[in-house]
């Protein structure tokens, strides 16, 4: 990626997470664990040169790789648990934790394709964290779905302050153009507070 050349990822790489996604629910909490990359300040730790748009372009290309080449094995698994109605106890919080795992690669080769299904996930979601992970998946290009799904969450949640911080790091962390331009716009909004720490962080860190 650095040389500006194609990458490509080992056969044996590919398999090895198609095997892995298709027996994700016999242990989904390991699952989520390997499907979720390591961050990048966790690899930046083991490189002398750290190059952010390499590792931005790597990120992205690994995602839509596993995207593109394993679709089928995600939508089916991702389809089957977003049909269940999981609940809190321990063994679906694994669960819920392997279908957002797989909703972080569905449809990452095709991002507007993949919007009413993010969507759905959205406005059906029962709890935080199938309702954020939606809308993070959403915030990476504009859209309809997005569109509404940033008011109604923001409706929803403008009185709680910590969950408002999500938002805010959200609209922060989104790869639509004009992106900076949201940001500044963030700084207007009364969710904002910059004599708040935390607010800060979730906006600008």
């Amino acid at each position: 990626i650095c040389d500006d050349k194609t990458p490509t990822l080992p056969e044996s790489l590919i398999k090895a997470f198609d095997d892995t996604i298709h027996k994700g629910s016999e242990s989904p909490a390991l699952t989520a664990k390997i499907l979720n990359l390591p961050s990048v300040h966790y690899l930046a730790q083991f490189l002398s040169e750290i190059d952010p748009q390499a590792m931005k372009k790597t990120y992205e290309f690994f995602y839509q790789e596993i995207s593109q080449k394993l679709h089928e094995s995600i939508e089916e698994q991702y389809n089957e648990l977003q049909e269940r109605k999981l609940s809190n106890n321990s063994k679906d919080i694994a669960l819920r934790s392997f279908k957002n795992a797989l909703l972080k690669y569905y449809y990452r080769f095709d991002e507007k394709a993949g919007a009413p299904y993010f969507y759905k996930q959205f406005s059906t979601a029962t709890n935080m964290t199938d309702s954020i992970t939606a809308l993070h998946r959403l915030s990476a290009f504009d859209s309809p779905e997005f569109s509404k799904a940033k008011t109604e969450f923001y409706n929803q949640w403008e009185k709680d302050s910590l969950v408002i911080n999500k938002w805010l790091s959200i609209m922060a962390l989104s790869k639509q153009e004009g992106a900076f331009e949201k940001i500044k716009a963030c700084n207007k909004d009364p969710a904002y507070d910059s004599t708040n720490p935390n607010k800060v962080i979730a906006l600008l860190f």
